[in-house]
């Protein structure tokens, strides 16, 4: 005769002993079935599919990195056609937007690579938050906060190789 349980059951502690093997989805399994489905034994060993059932990927030696073959996962070396792959879709994937030396990149609320020209004399790059492209501003005249939480008041001088140094 089955029993059944309509309640939450409290067994203070005490162990479930002698349970079978599960035949059904929501069947209760033991350690020993859990650890022989799951066949990890390392530190570092990754549980893969194969094509019918769960098995384990040692971990990598040094310098390998996870590769796959676009069906079975490995451990492999980086080959110089991998770089070159990767080189040629991110070449495809942005453009160049530069054009003068002092350039930068930054992306517009699309993500699309724009060029931000290099500022005039005495400007520096200011953050407008978070989702907002920076932009260049003329801090002469007005007071600078540094990381360390000193302030000067900013002036912009030219150096004598033609750059700019702000000094307080």
């Amino acid at each position: 005769m089955t029993k059944q349980v309509y309640t939450p059951l409290d067994l203070n502690g005490n162990l479930i002993n002698s349970v079978a093997d599960p035949v059904s989805a929501q069947d209760a399994s033991t350690k020993a079935y859990v650890d022989a489905k799951v066949p990890l034994t390392t530190r570092g060993d990754l549980l893969t599919r194969g094509a019918a059932v769960n098995s384990r990927l040692p971990i990598g030696t040094t310098g390998k990195f996870l590769k796959t073959d676009g069906t079975d996962p490995s451990w492999a070396l980086i080959a110089q056609s991998d770089v070159t792959d990767l080189v040629a879709d991110l070449a495809d994937k942005m453009d160049n937007p530069l054009t003068t030396t002092g350039d930068l990149v930054v992306a517009n609320t699309g993500t699309t690579p724009n060029r931000l020209a290099a500022g005039a004399l005495g400007y520096v790059l200011q953050s407008g938050g978070a989702g907002v492209v920076p932009a260049w501003a003329d801090v002469r005249g007005r007071e600078v906060l540094m990381a360390s939480g000193v302030s000067f008041p900013a002036e912009a001088v030219e150096s004598s190789d033609g750059g700019d140094w702000l000094y307080g």
